[in-house]
């Protein structure tokens, strides 16, 4: 598993070390090993919280017909939880069904499913020692450290891969509570979609937010195994750029910002999370290339200041 390291500096006096994970598109039990490589970076490192910011399942239809695969899932979630407090978001992968033999009015492939999600994952996993699934609420975590998670709903990006901001700004009210955070506190955002929290610091609501963690891009489809393309990218001054954004558009004004560390300003930044899975399963035969590319993940920590690594902190691209 590739790790992407971030460093930055403390509020007060508490560190606080993540792991972040996003887009497993777990499918059937012949994505195990990937399960097992997050176990094993787990059980190599001591971390204080994992991120899981959607898109766990590739779609509800693994926990509609295969039960040993669904169960594989829960127990992976509950060792998660008995090893560091585990907090989650989800996204649009994760509330619906694909299906290539039915289209609904919007002349989409996807069929709403959240019934089967909260039943069969969210009301389970809720009861798991130290797993967190709240939302729309803040969460304290250490002492210093507030986790705040938000979930649009799948209609933001069901028929929009990219984010529908007309819905979102519709759903405002429920975001009101970021609002109120105390600034003394280090304070955390997960959502899956990178295009919300970008739209949520336009309309001025994320004056209190620290640091915001999303997924959803799969690096911009940049993280092959073998080509390079991330240090290419970042060479020619393009660090946050990838090739392509989930809606399938490779404009650069929407390729601008799929991947890294993005500073809004002084005190808050954006991580888009890479993938562990890049191609997901409802890509057709693309999902056959998806051994092309590594497994990534984000570390994030709070450190004194003083102990920062330049290459970690300094050298960020501005918003």
């Amino acid at each position: 598993m590739k790790l992407f390291k971030y460093e930055f500096p403390l509020k007060n006096n508490e560190k606080l070390k993540i792991l972040i994970i996003s887009d497993i598109h777990y499918f059937c039990q012949k994505d195990n090993g990937k399960l097992e490589e997050i176990f094993n970076e787990l059980n190599s490192h001591n971390y204080d919280a994992v991120f899981l910011v959607g898109d766990i399942i590739d779609s509800t239809n693994v926990l509609r017909y295969d039960k040993n695969a669904t169960n594989k899932l829960l127990d992976f979630i509950y060792v998660l939880g008995s090893i560091a407090p585990t907090y989650i978001a989800y996204g649009s992968h994760d509330l619906g069904y694909y299906n290539n033999h039915i289209k609904d009015k919007n002349k989409c492939h996807w069929q709403k499913d959240e019934l089967t999600f909260y039943e069969e994952f969210l009301n389970k996993v809720s009861g798991y020692k130290n797993v967190n699934i709240e939302e729309n609420k803040t969460l304290n975590i250490k002492n210093e450290y507030t986790i705040n998670i938000i979930n649009p709903s799948l209609e933001y990006a069901m028929y929009e891969p990219d984010g529908n901001e007309e819905i979102l700004i519709q759903e405002l009210e429920k975001y009101k509570f970021l609002e109120n955070l105390d600034s003394n506190f280090t304070n955390i955002l997960l959502c899956h979609y990178p295009n919300t929290v970008i739209s949520l610091y336009k309309l001025g609501m994320l004056d209190k937010v620290d640091l915001s963690i999303s997924g959803h891009n799969h690096n911009g489809i940049t993280q092959f195994k073998f080509i390079p393309l991330e240090f290419i990218l970042n060479l020619i001054g393009c660090k946050n750029r990838g090739l392509i954004t989930p809606g399938k558009s490779i404009a650069l004004k929407d390729t601008k910002y799929c991947r890294g560390k993005i500073d809004f300003d002084k005190k808050s930044s954006l991580i888009i999370n890479p993938s562990i899975t890049t191609f997901a399963n409802c890509s057709g035969i693309l999902k056959n290339l998806d051994g092309l590319f590594y497994e990534g993940a984000s570390v994030v920590e709070y450190i004194p200041e003083k102990t920062l690594s330049k290459s970690l902190y300094k050298k960020n691209v501005k918003y």
